[in-house]
């Protein structure tokens, strides 16, 4: 860490980039594991190989792809020879999001084997401690954890951020149906006056919070 100003920054370096990319990966795997027990038929499952998680859940989820190409160990021939066949077999497409600190030698072994990663991911990510202070708050709005009973409205609540969008709403509202049941992951919504008008979920890993899955009724 380096001091900048009267905080501190940390530098994104191959630590940092390993330390992010485990708690997605893992969130990923629980995914799967809450898929199977949801939908024991859709033949979800993941394997984990020198350091890279590779996850199926059906060949239109997001969640089909690898974690971790190249942070954890080398990438080689081998290696993918034996991730390809882990999605081929399940009859989807290889899918590879790379972090950039991955590095040069990942992207020449992909294109050499005519493959390419769907995306380089950068991360947002920031230190927490004690002593910070949180921008004020609106007074009208309102974070709170869902409560039990409350998982299908959240899913319809989560679904519905995505309206302008049709073509995604059915399949997000099955995501977001397995979302809530993933072990480890808190649900939020977000209320205007007491209505709940957007959804997100909490997944934490060794000291690293993962926030995502944020999703806002379009007419708030």
């Amino acid at each position: 860490m380096a001091q900048a100003g009267s905080g501190w920054r940390i530098f994104a370096d191959l630590e940092l980039a390993r330390r992010l990319e485990r708690p997605e990966a893992v969130a990923g795997a629980r995914f799967v594991e809450a898929r199977r027990r949801v939908s024991p038929g859709t033949g979800a499952q993941w394997i984990e190989a020198g350091g890279v998680y590779a996850t199926f859940d059906g060949p239109a989820s997001p969640v089909t792809q690898t974690f971790g190409l190249g942070l954890f160990s080398d990438a080689t021939a081998a290696g993918l020879e034996f991730l390809e066949a882990f999605f081929q077999e399940r009859g989807t497409p290889v899918r590879h999001e790379v972090s950039p600190l991955a590095g040069l030698p990942v992207a020449d072994l992909l294109s050499r084997r005519g493959s390419r990663p769907i995306e380089f991911t950068n991360v947002l990510y920031r230190a927490l401690s004690p002593g910070d202070s949180p921008v004020p708050p609106d007074s009208r709005l309102r974070a709170r954890l869902m409560v039990p009973g409350e998982e299908e409205f959240w899913a319809q609540t989560s679904a519905r951020g995505w309206a302008g969008q049709p073509e995604f709403t059915e399949s997000l509202l099955g995501f977001s149906r397995v979302s809530v049941w993933v072990d480890g992951v808190f649900a939020y919504f977000v209320e205007i006056d007491g209505e709940p008008v957007a959804t997100g979920v909490l997944h934490c890993h060794e000291g690293v919070a993962l926030f995502g899955g944020a999703s806002t009724v379009p007419e708030a």
